[in-house]
């Protein structure tokens, strides 16, 4: 699953990458992976106009 402005999932994504890179390093051979990308909302609720972070404690 992948939230589009979470950069946190580019950074998991990446990470995925390079394990896979990795593991078929270790195994000698090359790793057959298919990744199927899911949207997600982190938080569903949220306004259009968004959230004023400025102002969150």
């Amino acid at each position: 699953m992948s939230d589009v402005s979470c950069p946190w999932c580019a950074v998991g994504y990446h990470e995925l990458k390079h394990a896979m890179s990795e593991f078929a390093s270790e195994a000698n051979s090359s790793v057959d992976v298919e990744i199927s990308w899911l949207p997600f909302e982190i938080n569903p609720d949220m306004s259009k106009e968004g959230q004023d972070v400025a102002s969150t404690p």
